[in-house]
């Protein structure tokens, strides 16, 4: 009988333990078990970089098409062969294929491209007149048994002359019709380049030598942004104006939205 007391004492101690124990706490089981949520992925320093910059594929992909024209005429100058062939005028290779746009849309390049050619061509007309009557003012004016090309002040005041005319009129045409903008740089620097070689020309045979040279550096550079537009991620003002309708349409549906839920 007391055996039997006894027992149902420990057995009624033991329920009372049970009873006392502490629940698990919700960290207890997180620690025993392991977590189904992954930490999120910190993005890399490059990401961080590039989200800060703004850049995006279609701005890339510009900036790349507007340096491959430049690149390929400063490489093409390194041959000797290019070298002799353009001799100093080569550096305008490159200034020209930078001039020409090549990053502009179809419509707008096929515009300035051919009012850049017209420019050039205007330029070579009036500059070799402008070195004609250099040359003639120092055949008038050449001291006896002087050197050909020896420096000559009427000759350097006619290409002053004939420089500050052109500038001019140049830049007055620039302000008057925006859309001539960078035909008349052309010109602008076919005159500086053309008026600053002039006094130093001793015949017409120079004159127009130098002229043709000049030209052909222009025609380079126009033709290496030619191939440049057409070729490496070609751009047709169609895309650019369904691109700004996109986007204004796209406007227009978040300002209606914003408008409806705030009314």
């Amino acid at each position: 009988m007391v055996a039997k007391d006894n027992m149902e004492h420990a057995h009624s101690n033991s329920s009372q333990d049970g009873d006392n124990k502490a629940p698990e706490t919700p960290m207890q089981s997180a620690e025993s078990t392991p977590t189904d949520n992954k930490t999120e992925k910190q993005p890399s320093k490059v990401k961080k970089m590039w989200t800060k910059l703004g850049l995006d594929m279609s701005t890339c992909s510009m900036m790349f098409k507007g340096s491959v024209a430049p690149t390929v005429a400063i490489a093409m100058y390194q041959s000797p062969t290019v070298a002799a062939k353009y001799t100093t005028l080569g550096y305008l290779i490159a200034i020209m294929s930078i001039l020409a746009l090549p990053i502009m849309p179809r419509g707008k390049f096929i515009q300035t491209m051919s009012l850049n050619v017209i420019g050039v061509c205007l330029g070579a007309a009036v500059n070799l007149l402008a070195l004609y009557t250099a040359i003639q003012a120092r055949l008038n004016t050449a001291a006896p048994g002087a050197l050909p090309n020896a420096y000559n002040s009427s000759a350097s005041a006619v290409c002053a002359i004939w420089f500050m005319v052109q500038i001019y009129l140049i830049n007055y045409l620039r302000a008057a019709r925006p859309q001539f903008q960078f035909p008349a740089i052309v010109y602008s620097i076919f005159a500086i380049v053309a008026m600053s070689y002039g006094p130093t020309f001793p015949s017409m045979t120079y004159a127009i030598s130098f002229t043709e040279r000049l030209i052909e550096a222009f025609l380079t550079g126009f033709g290496l942004a030619t191939a440049t537009h057409f070729l490496v991620f070609p751009v047709s003002s169609r895309m650019v104006v369904f691109k700004e309708m996109t986007g204004y349409l796209m406007y227009v549906v978040r300002n209606s939205l914003h408008t409806e839920l705030h009314d």
